[in-house]
């Protein structure tokens, strides 16, 4: 569901600015943008990873490992020492794992890592799934991402051409030897520059800290032991469950200003009553005269059981509406949703994970064990 707002349309360079939700269901952990629970703000573009392993740029991670050429007659032995790396402390531990990067902009998305690399002094390859003709390439000690497509327009993610940094970092757990994911790494770079194919033509965005956002990944898993019956059913011996939980921390950004040749949009924010949640209370669009129109947003908290929720979910987008240069508001766009036993949201508690099925969503059971499929017919 997706519905547009504007589209700058500057000398070759277009960037359409929309809100989209998703109708696919509240899960118990989601939390709330800055236009509401369920809905995305589509305003410029970033790249964002998913870490596997460990980051790839850390010494030993994916980036900056060699791996054995099957060719090499050392290669098994080779092999043997990577495998015993893998599995070190994590101060020591070598990464066989490349991190996943997502990317969204120019009407593009897909993703892309970095391809094993066998010989020194070669940097590792990107591939993109699905493939699409990007040239993507990292600066600056991973602090710029610059990307050319196909038409030869060149996109700039996390620090900008006039040299301010608009990343968002993480940490997963306490910093330590023990623990180097601790310490703050990138995890989304911003879009923050598009300059057009023939350099004539640039757009700017620039964002604001917005919010630090702070998460438990929660990590379930269930083990049951069964004596083995040939004749007939199996009999259960016993059934283990085990949780861990890694606090994780980011320094989100919002986006507050694109500048373009012949005009501007500003964005504005607040914080929602009772909670931290940052909401868009308004996007004003000025060309060089002045301002030309705006876009509200108005919102409520969502309520269980009549009472408005406080938490991470709270944030209910109610209705958008255009408003003309002269104040004269044009026809709304309204959103109602749906209740469940007089449930609009999730019960949020991310201390309390076991109240969520194996696809994320609340199952309102208090019963850990219930968190996966028991049920199983063992031959």
């Amino acid at each position: 569901i997706s519905i547009p707002l504007y589209a700058i349309q500057s000398k070759g360079i277009s960037l359409p600015i929309s809100i989209s939700y998703h109708a696919s269901g509240i899960k118990v952990m989601d939390q709330a943008s800055s236009v509401g629970l369920g809905w995305s703000l589509n305003s410029g573009g970033s790249i964002t990873r998913i870490k596997q392993g460990i980051y790839d740029e850390r010494p030993n991670g994916f980036y900056n490992i060699v791996f054995p050429d099957p060719q090499d007659p050392d290669y098994e032995n080779r092999m043997k020492a990577l495998y015993t790396g893998m599995n070190m402390d994590d101060l020591n531990k070598m990464d066989g794992q490349p991190d996943i990067f997502y990317y969204n902009f120019g009407g593009k998305s897909g993703k892309f890592m970095f391809k094993n690399r066998t010989a020194k002094g070669l940097p590792p390859e990107i591939l993109t799934f699905p493939y699409v003709p990007l040239k993507i390439t990292f600066l600056d000690d991973w602090k710029t991402i610059q990307v050319v497509d196909e038409d030869g327009t060149l996109y700039v993610f996390g620090k900008s051409l006039q040299g301010v940094d608009y990343r968002e970092l993480s940490t997963w757990g306490s910093p330590g030897p023990s623990n180097q994911d601790g310490y703050p790494y990138p995890s989304t770079w911003h879009l923050v520059n598009i300059v057009s194919a023939n350099k004539a033509n640039a757009v700017t965005l620039k964002y604001d800290f917005g919010y630090s956002s702070y998460m438990y990944n929660t990590s379930n898993s269930i083990n049951e032991e069964y004596n083995p019956n040939l004749g007939g059913n199996s009999s259960l011996i016993g059934s283990y469950f085990s949780q861990s939980q890694t606090p994780s921390t980011t320094t989100c950004k919002l986006l507050t200003e694109i500048l373009f040749t012949d005009g501007k949009l500003v964005f504005s924010y607040s914080t929602t009553p009772g909670t931290n949640i940052r909401q868009l209370d308004d996007i004003k669009v000025f060309n060089q005269k002045g301002l030309i129109k705006s876009f509200g947003f108005f919102y409520s908290k969502f309520k269980n059981n009549g009472i408005a929720v406080t938490e991470k979910n709270a944030l209910r987008l109610d209705s958008c509406v255009e408003i003309n240069a002269n104040g004269v508001r044009l026809s709304p766009f309204n959103f109602s949703y749906s209740s469940f036993n007089n449930y609009e949201v999730p019960t949020y508690n991310e201390l309390q994970p076991e109240s969520e099925d194996l696809w994320g969503y609340f199952n309102n059971s208090k019963i850990k064990n219930r968190l996966l499929v028991r049920s199983a017919s063992i031959p």
